[in-house]
């Protein structure tokens, strides 16, 4: 995970292969792996534990989140 500039300052991991997540929605946590890094890590491909198709999240301008749509699922890492 990236070092922040500011001692205290929080930052966003950086997106790898192989990262331990959980998709975060209302009251739901699903564990999740992410399986690809695009843009530049501004876009990435997760696999839930339980599913079998991969699931897109975009990371967001406004709030540095990585999210499935505007009111949709949203990423956290899970040694964060």
């Amino acid at each position: 995970m990236a070092t922040p500039a500011v001692k205290g300052a929080e930052t966003r991991p950086t997106p790898r292969v192989g990262d331990d997540v959980l998709i975060v929605h209302l009251a739901g946590r699903v564990p999740a792996t992410v399986v690809a890094v695009h843009d530049e890590g501004r876009r990435v491909e997760v696999l839930a534990d339980d599913a079998e198709t991969t699931r897109e999240f975009v990371l967001s301008r406004q709030t540095a989140r990585f999210v499935s749509g505007p009111c949709g699922p949203r990423l956290r890492w899970r040694d964060v």
